[in-house]
């Protein structure tokens, strides 16, 4: 998990979505400035947290106080 800013659970979202193992999706996030950043997220599943999702640090990881719209 090296590398991600958000790891939830599956149940955090799941009236949104459609657990499937590896199943990337897309999320725009709008950073402090204002610009507006495509970020990629993961389902996943394991013995230790079931399902959960997983999303990927931004491009340019200099850019701070990102959050999901």
């Amino acid at each position: 998990m090296e590398g991600c800013i958000l790891f939830f659970p599956f149940m955090s979202v799941d009236a949104f979505f459609e657990c499937q193992e590896e199943r990337l999706f897309f999320i725009d996030v709008i950073d402090g400035l204002g610009k507006v950043w495509m970020i990629l997220g993961e389902f996943h599943t394991n013995e230790v947290f079931e399902n959960y999702v997983l999303i990927d640090k931004p491009q340019s990881s200099n850019e701070k106080r990102i959050k999901i719209i």
